[in-house]
């Protein structure tokens, strides 16, 4: 079972597979802003997150759910600017210089 939430601003992804020895379960949060949004998105569209795990099993050809139209169409418009807004203010944070 796959289920995906938001705790805070990051996108969670929780796992739960049931082996022969027991259940096991993790939960990892997302890094990258098209992480974030891009899980955000699944977890609201079912049938996206349906054609996501179908394109991991190898069902759904991964340049077809990749395809810049497709991602376009699960994260929508809004999803996009995030993404860009967040890759324009990444650029402008200053970076840490250690001087010796």
């Amino acid at each position: 079972m796959v289920r995906f939430s938001q705790l805070g601003s990051k996108s969670i992804v929780h796992i739960k597979s049931i082996a022969s020895d027991g259940v096991h379960s993790g939960a990892r949060a997302c890094s990258s802003i098209e992480q974030q949004v891009m899980f955000s998105a699944l977890a609201r569209k079912p049938e996206a997150a349906s054609e996501f795990f179908g394109a991991l099993s190898g069902s759904v050809p991964l340049q077809e759910f990749f395809s810049s139209a497709n991602v376009f169409r699960i994260i929508g418009p809004s999803g996009m600017g995030r993404v860009l807004f967040g890759k324009l203010t990444a650029a402008r944070r200053p970076t840490s210089v250690i001087r010796q």
